[in-house]
């Protein structure tokens, strides 16, 4: 032994042998990760949990941004208090479900029914409809209403927690 070596008590034979092992361990890891990822994307679960791109060649109706409206004019109820009703201030805008570009279907719709609060937020919703069915129109109008706000009805000028009931209509051009 030189001066400055230690000796860890290893012989040759058994440092090829630990390497040996620990390169099969690495390599039974990744084929392990690489088989829970192919499941994952067999399964759908990557497609239920990510946002689709958006297409170049896709439009949806209500989809582009608009300004900021006023809120709706009160009207008196029969107990002479001020009333308003839910309106839009940003209407919701979805991107086009890849699962329905890919089966080329180029027009579709779904109705949500959505919890408002009293700051004009949407959500939970809940899909009444979709159509056609199965093709994800449902699940991506339902993730652009949590981007959405409207103006919450209010009573003598006291925002209102509600429901509303709305259909978003999609057009692939």
């Amino acid at each position: 032994m030189q001066p400055g070596e230690m000796d860890v008590g290893l012989s040759d034979q058994d440092r090829r042998r630990f390497w040996s092992l620990f390169w099969l361990l690495i390599g039974l890891g990744a084929a392990v990760l690489f088989l829970l990822v192919a499941v994952a994307f067999a399964s759908g679960f990557f497609e239920r949990i990510s946002l689709p791109a958006p297409s170049r060649h896709s439009r949806i109706e209500q989809a582009s941004p608009q300004p900021e409206s006023p809120p709706p004019a009160p009207t008196l109820d029969t107990q002479g208090r001020s009333v308003t009703t839910i309106d839009w201030r940003e209407r919701p805008a979805p991107y086009y479900p890849d699962r329905a570009q890919k089966a080329g279907i180029d027009a579709g719709s779904a109705t949500l029914g959505c919890a408002v609060s009293t700051e004009g937020r949407l959500g939970p919703c809940e899909i009444k409809s979709e159509d056609p069915a199965g093709m994800g129109f449902g699940d991506a109008a339902a993730r652009s209403a949590l981007q959405a706000r409207v103006h919450p009805s209010t009573i003598n000028g006291v925002p209102q927690t509600g429901r509303m009931q709305f259909t978003v209509r999609f057009r692939l051009q």
